[in-house]
């Protein structure tokens, strides 16, 4: 599909032109002008992709949590501690790896207006799967408050102090301090079963 393909790339384009000139001047004081500049594309191309950066940026942010969606099963529950790790690590990895997208998305405040509604849909996904589990006294809603929660502030925390740890040990700290101790918290709060109901 040439046409697909063509998309495809004007959008990365725009995509990687947006993030680097919010890295140089702060994303408020981006111009459409100068993004499809830097992209070297039509300005009036850019209106067939987007009505506004706003919604490029909005497009950036969720092609990056699709990607890591796809990708890790990072709050499904397993009872190997080793393979929560494992998924962290991955995700540190893919953090690092995207540095420049991850610091514009998550260190430039002026664009939380932006960013909200992605992790809103991404803790409204969480939410909808933990209702199908037995969470106990903690409401699946709460529990996927704090787990989306948790896990942006320790990635943000990872920027910030510029990658002070390496991604297999992040894996770790994500585990130990953010996905175990939930589902031990939610595995303790459950009730437990009848004794005279059949187990399913």
């Amino acid at each position: 599909m040439p046409t697909d393909r063509r998309v495809r790339r004007t959008k990365n384009l725009l995509r990687q032109a947006l993030i680097a000139l919010a890295l140089e001047k702060g994303y408020r004081a981006v111009t459409i002008q100068e993004v499809t500049e830097r992209a070297d594309i039509g300005y009036r191309t850019f209106f067939r992709h987007y009505d506004s950066l706003d919604a490029l940026l909005r497009d950036v942010a969720q092609s990056v949590l699709d990607e890591l969606s796809g990708k890790l099963a990072l709050f499904q529950p397993v009872s190997d501690p080793g393979i929560l790790t494992e998924r962290g690590t991955a995700l540190f990895a893919y953090v690092h790896q995207h540095a420049d997208i991850f610091r514009v998305l998550l260190l430039d405040d002026s664009i939380l207006f932006v960013l909200r509604p992605v992790i809103e849909g991404t803790r409204q996904r969480l939410s909808e799967g933990l209702t199908v589990m037995q969470t106990g006294s903690y409401p699946a809603g709460l529990v996927a408050t704090h787990l989306v929660t948790a896990t942006f502030g320790l990635m943000r925390w990872y920027l910030e102090n510029d990658f002070p740890e390496t991604p297999e040990r992040m894996g770790e700290i994500f585990s130990s301090l953010i996905v175990q101790p939930t589902w031990q918290a939610v595995a303790v709060s459950a009730p437990a079963p009848q004794a005279d109901t059949p187990e399913l």
